[in-house]
């Protein structure tokens, strides 16, 4: 994520057409990717979907208000920011936002020089907390591979590269396939599989960036024995590929573990 908005993913919900139109039209001359929702409900939906970073949203909706979307949202894995729209006559609903855990307050009516002094600083607390979760989220993840002492706990291994991957990559999709004694299998899949749907695990690939697609084999001691990919979100970078092929580090490793405990019969 970058402070003039590039790649940034932003979300704007409010009941009224007029102030979705102005809002979105200027975040996108700011170079933000906009996605508009007329009520928490449809926003939440969106939030879940992985594809937003940060929420501008209206305090007083009808259905779900702001406040109940950011509960919904802090409960979430991934941190989203959030940043509430309220009136003067309202000011301690914002206030009562931000120790819920909002990152800051616009109150009605702002100047949208003002609004984009707010984004970039919640941009920046929104990758200070994105960047603490993934540190403790790869902390875990090695540690629970080197504490490995058989193939006992693979299954939660590959699914737990599977979610920092997708948490490395804001992925919309992952799929993990490793060869074992039957043939190669999909062993942990997160998100609607579609773009990776017809990837040939068994196929002879190195490293691949294309489009929003990134595939990046696992090689055990030279030889391939696992694939790991990644799609949709946003488009894929070599920055991707480099945070996959460090995961795929990791897996080689439990898989050899795995080898070795079925080769002493464990």
């Amino acid at each position: 994520m970058s402070d003039n908005g590039t790649n940034n993913r932003i979300l704007i919900v409010d009941d009224e057409e007029e102030i979705l139109e102005l809002l979105g039209e200027y975040l996108k001359m700011r170079g933000y990717h906009v996605v508009t929702a007329y009520d928490g409900g449809d926003g939440l939906d969106i939030v879940r979907s992985g594809n937003v970073d940060l929420v501008i949203t209206d305090v007083n909706m009808p259905g779900m208000d702001g406040l109940a979307m950011l509960d919904a949202i802090r409960e979430l894995p991934v941190p989203v920011g959030v940043v509430v729209m309220t009136g003067y006559a309202t000011v301690e609903t914002a206030i009562r936002a931000m120790k819920d855990g909002a990152y800051d307050y616009l109150l009605k009516p702002f100047k949208l020089r003002d609004l984009h002094t707010v984004l970039v600083r919640a941009m920046e607390r929104l990758i200070i907390e994105r960047d603490r979760d993934r540190m403790s989220e790869l902390l875990k993840f090695h540690e629970l591979v080197h504490s490995l002492e058989g193939s006992h706990g693979l299954a939660r291994v590959f699914g737990l590269g599977a979610m920092v991957a997708m948490r490395e990559t804001g992925a919309a999709e992952v799929a993990l396939w490793v060869e074992g004694p039957d043939g190669w299998a999909a062993v942990a899949r997160g998100g609607e599989v579609i773009a990776l749907g017809g990837v040939e695990p068994q196929s002879e690939v190195a490293a691949r960036l294309e489009g929003e697609v990134a595939i990046v084999p696992i090689r055990v001691e030279g030889r391939r024995r696992g694939v790991l990919g990644v799609a949709g979100g946003v488009p894929r970078v070599d920055a991707h590929v480099a945070r996959l092929e460090v995961l795929t580090n990791v897996l080689a490793i439990a898989i050899a573990t795995g080898d070795r405990a079925a080769a002493e019969g464990g």
